[in-house]
């Protein structure tokens, strides 16, 4: 009996082989759906063209992504600098253009109150001539920087229109489409 079973693991053998050779010769490029068959490494020092370990290629995969991660992280870290230094110097400008704003707002009214002066010191009757040559803005203005009595003298003098204009732009009160 032992010759039988001798006999027949050598016939299986021999026909596992022959399966084997005919998959590897024939079927393996007919049926592109078979298993792909993988062949373990024996030696480290094997040739380049067999197909490389995943887990190592995964790890390889990971490390560029990483790397590439690492880079975006450096350049959006160098854009928030950037933007922090923009947003700095936007703040600056408009603290400088706020500055500026209040100078030319107080050169601006120094000026009106001079040209106030000058304009009370006169008779109220050349006064109301050439405030009216000016317009009704700088009249008003100018007549708002004065004290009442010296507006009201110098206003008395005027055309009733162009008072009646001059009192709603000094009360704020203008309505659109009057000018």
């Amino acid at each position: 009996m032992r010759k039988g079973l001798k006999f027949t693991f050598w016939l299986l053998y021999f026909l596992g082989m022959v399966t084997l050779m005919t998959y590897l010769t024939k079927g393996a490029s007919e049926s592109e759906n078979s298993p792909e068959i993988v062949t373990p490494i024996s030696n480290p020092a094997s040739p380049p063209n067999q197909n490389p370990d995943p887990m190592d290629m995964l790890k390889k995969n990971l490390s560029e992504k990483d790397a590439l991660l690492m880079e975006r992280e450096r350049e959006l870290n160098s854009v928030k600098s950037l933007l922090s230094q923009k947003e700095e110097e936007i703040r600056s400008l408009k603290n400088r253009i706020k500055q500026l704003t209040d100078e030319l707002e107080r050169i601006q009214n120094a000026k009106i109150a001079k040209l106030s002066k000058v304009y009370s010191e006169m008779e109220p009757k050349q006064a109301a001539e050439l405030l009216k040559a000016l317009g009704k803005s700088a009249a008003s203005e100018i007549l708002a920087s004065m004290r009442e009595r010296e507006a009201a003298r110098i206003m008395e003098e005027m055309d009733p229109e162009f008072v009646k204009e001059l009192t709603l732009a000094l009360g704020g009160m203008e309505r659109k489409g009057s000018r």
